[in-house]
């Protein structure tokens, strides 16, 4: 009678322990969730801003090319880089830089290069 007495007190005194572990526990997981959480917020802000920034830089990298594609010079040049000329102008088409020979396991319907 006297080990099952010990027995009982012992797991009772484990249960004891275990909750108060737990209770610990749980205790320290809802004092510091408010710092988690900043922590977290904190992090997301931070992502979010060097997100914004950089669409700021690209924005603004788009917007000096329109500004010069607006420009006199800006849009004569993309002409002639598409190929256009003046009336009355001669074109001289200067042989390309040597290319390497096509693959053979290209697609079949890929466009031509362009001369």
């Amino acid at each position: 009678m006297l080990a099952s007495s010990l027995v009982v007190r012992f797991a009772l005194m484990l249960l004891g322990g275990v909750g108060a572990a737990y209770v610990l526990f749980a205790f320290l997981n809802k004092a510091t969730q408010p710092y988690r959480i900043r922590h977290e917020t904190a992090q997301q802000v931070r992502e979010a801003r060097a997100e914004r920034d950089a669409q700021r830089a690209a924005n603004e990298e788009l917007q000096r090319r329109i500004d010069y594609l607006k420009s006199d010079e800006g849009a004569e040049s993309e002409a002639r880089r598409l190929g256009y000329y003046r009336k009355g102008e001669t074109v001289y088409l200067l042989p390309q830089e040597t290319v390497a020979p096509a693959r053979t396991d290209a697609v079949d319907d890929a466009p031509p290069a362009r001369p």
